[in-house]
């Protein structure tokens, strides 16, 4: 939240964030600028698509593309900047002065808008116009689009769930929409359908983002299919019935979850053990508890009577699978994991 001239500003998201930056500089809503804005939008379409965002233009080149009054107008907001450079970037051709854009990211943010429009005006055209925006190069073009428009960011989510290379910037996209949206619901729900990998390698944005969403369907009260920990598991906290996670970030209490399998790097002592499976009957929806790639020896030879009790009044299916490929199955009745037969 930002506070200024007695004004609040929420800026929980990337969108909020540099809405507030460019808002502050574009208030005006003439029918002249919303002309001004959708020849940007489109130039900066072109621009990007061509892969020029770093390129510069002398006045007469960008007037020609633009107009005068555009470019005034980005002269005046402060998206262009002076510069020198060389023609076709040829060091042996003359320097000329000239303007280029304050940084890739407005490209991307003229962009969003522009695909809001599309969406808006041209739905048919939507997925030919995405094909043409490379997700990995220009991720914030997406997460953009979904924070601008609700109907926007349905149909992008779908867009990028086709692919699986896309499924962690669909998550990214989905933390920029806004709760109260109507489709926000929705896109929680058919995330919580799948598998939700949270993996040591995630970047910090990355993890907090799967946490934030993870947190909101346990606000909901949505189930979640299954949570995959890869790698990034550090402790139970049975005080506070949360996983602390080797970041320091927490998975949220009163998780709802069908399945969690926790895949290690590091051997389990058995009181890990224990406190995992404590923790699992405490999970209101858990049905099946795995622990994947662990020791080839389990650290624990029977659990605890009352332990046992508590897994199988829930009828708690525990599983473990070590190293060497062998996999374990704890016997209900005789609090021992015993080896599986393989059908």
């Amino acid at each position: 939240m930002v506070q200024e001239s007695g004004n609040t500003h929420d800026i929980s998201s990337l969108t909020s964030c540099f809405r507030y930056i460019i808002d502050s500089q574009s208030q005006d809503g003439t029918s002249d600028v919303r002309e001004i804005l959708k020849i940007l939008y489109k130039w900066a379409f072109k621009i990007l698509k061509s892969g020029k965002t770093g390129s510069a233009w002398t006045r007469v080149e960008l007037v020609d593309e633009i107009g005068q009054d555009c470019f005034g107008y980005c002269q005046q907001k402060g998206f262009l900047v002076n510069t020198k450079f060389h023609v076709d970037g040829d060091d042996s051709n003359p320097m000329l002065d000239g303007y280029k854009m304050v940084a890739e990211i407005f490209y991307e943010w003229f962009v969003a808008h522009y695909v809001t429009h599309i969406v808006e005006d041209r739905p048919g055209i939507l997925d030919q116009t995405l094909q043409a925006i490379d997700p990995a190069s220009h991720q914030h073009v997406y997460r953009f689009a979904c924070g601008l428009s609700n109907i926007c960011s349905e149909k992008i989510l779908k867009y990028l769930e086709k692919n699986e290379t896309w499924k962690d910037l669909a998550l990214l996209c989905m933390v920029e929409q806004s709760e109260l949206a109507e489709n926000f619901e929705k896109s929680i729900r058919r995330l919580c359908s799948t598998i939700n990998e949270i993996k040591d390698e995630d970047s910090a944005l990355m993890e907090r983002s799967k946490l934030q969403l993870i947190k909101i369907a346990s606000w909901k009260k949505i189930p979640i299919k299954e949570i995959l920990l890869m790698g990034c598991f550090s402790s139970l906290d049975l005080q506070l019935e949360t996983i602390v996670l080797k970041s320091g970030q927490e998975l949220p209490r009163g998780l709802l979850v069908t399945e969690l399998r926790i895949q290690l790097e590091e051997n389990l002592t058995t009181k890990h053990v224990e406190d995992i499976l404590q923790f699992a009957t405490k999970c209101e929806e858990m049905e099946k508890l795995g622990f994947d790639d662990c020791n080839d020896e389990i650290p624990i030879n029977k659990i605890d009577t009352e332990l046992l009790d508590s897994i199988r009044s829930k009828g708690l299916q525990i599983e473990w699978f070590s190293r060497n490929g062998g996999g374990y199955q704890l016997n209900l009745q005789s609090g021992i994991f015993e080896l599986q037969q393989e059908e």
